[in-house]
């Protein structure tokens, strides 16, 4: 009977109409509620806005919600580049978003190099820039950074047919500078020796000493070894006048004894020089007592070893003589006057200002011996500051014993670039219990 109810039911209710054709847009149908109209980088300073938002993967015309933006946040992130990475976005008019990414970069970034491996330096960049938009001349020396491009030039490597890792590093260079290299992943031949042919004026075992100190199983690599040549060999010579000693040739050959490089230096001294003329440079009134102090004399053998010394004995008594900021630094200029080999040298002064002595404070001593201790300072207020005097004051009292328990002791100037005038402070750490044993000056 129930079936019977529902059956007749049925077939009373009215039949569902065909829905109606739903007729499609023409024309520019607007941007979508997530779409991006705009992309900005704000914060870059080494990597470029447009390498940024290519590496992001986030697209002007596409559309984003929140999701595709953090996972443009965190690629970004772990890119090795940022220390930070940021982003916001805002209605753009007329529909969809305007998205800015706010990045805060690693400050440290370095040059790189490539050494030892199958391909030219151009190849290998060109295909790092391809590959990655992030790739720029100086670059982080982070572990996520460096093995993406490890990762890199080993496909690169593979598509010539080379099955070789590749490691990167970052190395001192020169000049205490640091670069990152690129380089194979396998060990680099180490020096086992060197040696030197051509040389006369210096004996080889001499420079074999001095060049094998420094050289003696470190990698061989013949920019290396050159500036090794450069800051080792070359001062031996110049103390010997030999102003003019090249290194043209630099061979290295596998050691018969071990796994290393026998490494072999040409040498050509070239002739021994004289000084010739030796003219000071610069604002001085007085050029005679710095003349003096140099101690050089026209005619003498020119070793810079003691060129450079006397520079440096010039820029001293200046700071004695109050020009606590002088500089002093040499040149050199070689000639020939009827076949004779000469070194013209010329010392540039710069002496800048001057500045006189203010007044002595003394700290740690009792009322007994400070004025003991006062009486044996000699510098006088408005006289020119001698900016060795304070060390060597207390340099002088320690050394003979003024004072039993003396304790640590130091000199404090304090400078007044206004007037010029230093203040001395002495502070000593133990009391001297003791007065004066007896009078150093």
């Amino acid at each position: 009977m129930t079936w019977l109810i529902l059956s007749l039911l049925l077939a009373q209710s009215p039949k569902p109409r065909a829905a109606k054709p739903v007729a499609k847009p023409t024309g520019d149908p607007g941007p979508t509620v997530n779409q991006v109209r705009s992309l900005a980088v704000q914060g870059n300073r080494n990597f470029t806005a447009a390498g940024i938002l290519e590496f992001s993967g986030v697209r002007v015309g596409q559309s984003a919600d929140a999701a595709a933006f953090e996972a443009a946040r965190v690629k970004l992130a772990n890119s090795g580049v940022f220390e930070r990475v940021g982003y916001k976005y805002s209605p753009a008019t007329g529909g969809g978003v305007d998205a800015v990414f706010e990045v805060v970069e690693i400050p440290q970034v370095f040059p790189y190099r490539f050494e030892d491996l199958p391909a030219s330096p151009a190849e290998m960049t060109a295909y790092l820039k391809q590959s990655d938009p992030l790739f720029a001349e100086r670059i982080p020396a982070t572990k996520e950074f460096l093995s993406r491009y490890s990762r890199a030039l080993d496909t690169f490597l593979q598509t010539k047919g080379v099955k070789e890792a590749v490691v990167s590093k970052l190395v001192p260079d020169v000049g205490d500078k640091l670069v990152v290299i690129f380089r194979p992943d396998r060990p680099l031949p180490t020096i086992a020796q060197v040696g030197f042919q051509g040389n006369e004026a210096v004996p080889t075992p001499a420079l074999q000493i001095a060049m094998n100190q420094i050289a003696m199983g470190a990698v061989y690599k013949e920019d290396m070894v050159r500036q090794y040549l450069e800051t080792t060999i070359r001062p031996i010579y110049e103390q010997r006048g030999r102003l003019e000693v090249t290194f043209p040739k630099v061979s290295a050959q596998p050691s018969k004894d071990n796994g290393g490089m026998n490494v072999m230096v040409e040498v050509v001294e070239g002739p021994s020089f004289d000084i010739g003329e030796i003219r000071l440079r610069g604002p001085i009134q007085d050029p005679k007592p710095l003349y003096q102090t140099m101690v050089l004399q026209p005619g003498d053998l020119a070793n810079m070893t003691e060129v450079a010394a006397a520079t440096r004995r010039v820029k001293a008594y200046l700071v004695r003589e109050g020009y606590l900021k002088a500089e002093a630094k040499f040149e050199r200029k070689l000639r020939r006057e009827k076949d004779k080999p000469l070194a013209d040298i010329v010392v540039n002064v710069a002496p800048g200002a001057a500045y006189t002595f203010g007044k002595l404070k003394i700290e740690g001593l009792d009322i007994l011996n400070e004025p003991q201790l006062r009486k044996l300072w000699s510098l006088e207020t408005g006289k020119a500051y001698n900016g060795e005097y304070a060390e060597l004051f207390l340099n002088r009292i320690r050394d003979d014993g003024l004072f039993e328990n003396l304790g640590s002791t130091k000199a404090i100037p304090v400078v007044n670039e206004q007037s010029r005038v230093v203040d001395v402070t002495l502070v000593f750490g133990a009391a001297a219990k003791m007065p004066p044993k007896k009078r150093p000056f």
